[in-house]
């Protein structure tokens, strides 16, 4: 999946009309994640573990997630490489790239809570307990999900909650811990595996393209 983060800023600014935050360019953190989506098969239970590292600058973002889905352990490194317009998936040892477009915004962002519902709509008819501003949306598995995250400032660790609905039944619930800190403590998270340098080892999937409004930093 795609990694994930905390956004802390700074200071505000107004374009447009429209609320911006402005985030530190270098931080990194873990995130501790429970979530419970009930089927037709019953509750599938999602414990994760992810390390993720931001560098607006040199806008890359590496991610490293562990933990348990469907009884079965996973560990998947994403590395999100902006001026090669790559991104590299080692899962199982096997590395994988795809083409993403744009550029992460060096500066600030929108705080776009009513974007977060808009496009959580792509995925959920219904948002309960929303949230001041986005995370990282996509298809994992055939199924749409959100992360969404609640900025409280300089304020680390951070919990957060968040729970949806479909048809009015509870669906699913999200449970995060968040332990943030400024700086980058070892720049090689930036490094691509060996696997993915190494010509013979690299298989080019078709994730599809990855846009840069998955990520808001």
């Amino acid at each position: 999946m795609l990694l994930l983060g905390l956004l802390l800023w700074s200071s505000f600014a107004q374009v447009r009309g429209e609320p911006y935050m402005c985030s530190p360019h270098l931080w990194e953190g873990k995130k501790w994640t429970l979530q419970i989506t009930h089927t037709d098969q019953g509750p599938d239970v999602w414990e994760s573990t992810s390390e993720f590292s931001v560098d607006i600058i040199g806008q890359r973002f590496a991610s490293r997630e562990t933990g348990v889905r469907f009884g079965q352990p996973y560990d998947i490194f994403y590395l999100y490489y902006y001026p090669a317009n790559t991104l590299f998936r080692v899962h199982d040892g096997k590395c994988r790239s795809s083409a993403i477009e744009g550029a992460i915004k060096p500066n600030c962002l929108n705080m776009p809570d009513q974007y977060a519902v808009e496009n959580l709509n792509e995925f959920l008819p219904t948002y309960v307990n929303g949230t001041y501003c986005g995370g990282v949306r996509g298809v994992r598995d055939g199924v749409g999900y959100f992360h969404s995250i609640t900025p409280y400032g300089f304020n680390s660790p951070v919990m957060e909650q968040t729970q949806g609905d479909v048809d009015s039944v509870p669906t699913y619930r999200v449970s995060n811990y968040y332990n943030v800190t400024s700086g980058i403590k070892d720049p090689t998270v930036f490094t691509p595996p060996l696997s993915c340098i190494q010509t013979q080892d690299l298989a080019t999937e078709d994730f599809g393209i990855h846009r840069p409004e998955s990520l808001f930093f």
